[in-house]
């Protein structure tokens, strides 16, 4: 499936009610956690291990091992960070890779001027690299 950023992924879109979410669920697979904020979807997750394909900026991040799909994103982002538990959050696509270095990460997906809660350190390439060196899980 496509995302669009802060639009959406497929026919789920960002602002949808809550029943119209629920009815689209069952047609796509991988979605997990999803977030309404005033009735309305701001937010999701997409689980790897369930869902048949993701893309993002035209690349399949569900084919990518975990150091490349962080790296890539960080490429294509001009405003990103990493959360106190290791998380990376790509403001400006619209995503995260909620425990990147893990296998059992999985994608956050959510709309223009969401709040992560917590501030963002800054991070680099480089300093995507040497978290995960240090801190990768074995498969």
């Amino acid at each position: 499936m496509i995302f669009e950023p802060f639009v959406g992924l497929g026919m789920l879109k960002f602002g949808m009610e809550k029943a119209e979410v629920e009815s689209l669920l069952e047609n796509i697979s991988g979605v997990g956690d999803c977030i309404f904020e005033d009735g309305k979807l701001s937010a999701f997750s997409i689980y790897p291990d369930d869902a048949d394909s993701l893309i993002i900026s035209g690349d399949e991040i569900l084919k990518m091992d975990r150091l490349t799909a962080a790296l890539n994103l960080a490429y294509q982002s001009g405003d990103y960070g990493q959360a106190q538990g290791g998380s990376l959050y790509f403001m400006d696509l619209g995503c995260a890779i909620l425990q990147f270095e893990s296998p059992s990460r999985e994608f956050f997906l959510f709309s223009q001027g969401y709040d992560t809660g917590e501030p963002l350190m800054e991070m680099s390439p480089d300093t995507i690299e040497a978290y995960y060196e240090e801190n990768n899980w074995d498969d």
